[in-house]
């Protein structure tokens, strides 16, 4: 049997912090909040956002591993089960031992409840859309999707250019005179927006980049337009971003001819 003693031989008095780290990433009362006790974190879990990487902060969203049931840090692009929000690690944590080997560490899981987004490790849209139902945000952010079916109708009467706060927003050109172009915002996982024709005027969705919209037969399209005379109204599309955040993904919803700009 083995003891490794991590001060010893060191000098006396305080040392320099570690991490540093939000003490309690939970509002409200605390009973609130439901815990998944002793779950395993794997030893190679590390937290990009903490001045040690090897040391987990509390509030660090973490997935699951299906093959093994250990949990790591979330990832969206991740492919083995860790690309869900599980929940949020409770106690910070180092994963080195006092040889400076990694080891998997027991801790706590919040699986639900009122939790502080700016305390959370980790959060963007599309984390807070797969957590939604389980936990509610100090800010008072709506949960995107889960409202029938959009947050909020917003009418754009000239050219308009869509902001990552518009998720979740259906936009439309009712009353307007003319055409309208909608330019998305830079891409980010987690975005989602829907475009309505509502007056009878060209409406187009374009990419501020160029060449990263999947539409039907091609996979860098530049822009999409209703605007067959007689065929406008009614058009409909919504545009969401893949999981890596490097393509804009078009789902028409109608039957409308659409024109496409490569």
């Amino acid at each position: 049997m083995s003891m490794n003693f991590t001060e010893w031989l060191s000098t006396p008095g305080a040392k320099s912090a570690v991490e540093t780290a939000e003490a309690n990433f939970l509002w409200g009362r605390a009973t609130s909040a439901v815990y998944s006790n002793g779950i395993l974190v794997l030893s190679s879990t590390t937290d990009a956002g903490a001045s040690v990487t090897t040391q987990l902060r509390s509030g660090l969203l973490m997935g699951k591993i299906t093959s093994t049931g250990k949990y790591t840090k979330w990832s969206a692009t991740a492919t083995d089960g860790s690309e869900v929000v599980a929940g949020v690690l409770v106690f910070p944590v180092g994963m080195l031992d006092g040889d400076g080997v990694a080891q998997d560490r027991v801790n706590f899981l919040c699986v639900g409840g009122p939790v502080k987004n700016g305390s959370l490790n980790g959060l963007n849209a599309m984390a807070r859309a797969q957590m939604r139902g389980r936990f509610i945000f100090d800010d008072d952010y709506v949960n995107k999707g889960s409202f029938y079916p959009w947050v909020r109708h917003l009418a754009k009467t000239a050219n308009y250019t869509v902001v990552a706060a518009d998720n979740g927003t259906l936009l439309h050109n009712a009353s307007a005179v003319g055409a309208v172009t909608f330019t998305l915002p830079t891409l980010a996982a987690g975005l989602f927006y829907g475009f309505s024709v509502q007056a009878d005027q060209t409406v187009t969705v374009t990419s501020a980049a160029g060449d990263d919209m999947i539409v039907p037969n091609d996979l860098s399209a530049d822009s999409v337009a209703f605007s067959t005379g007689g065929d406008k109204v009614g058009g409909m599309v919504a545009v969401y971003s893949n999981l890596a955040a490097t393509k804009w993904i078009v789902e028409k919803r109608c039957s409308n001819a659409m024109t496409i700009s490569t």
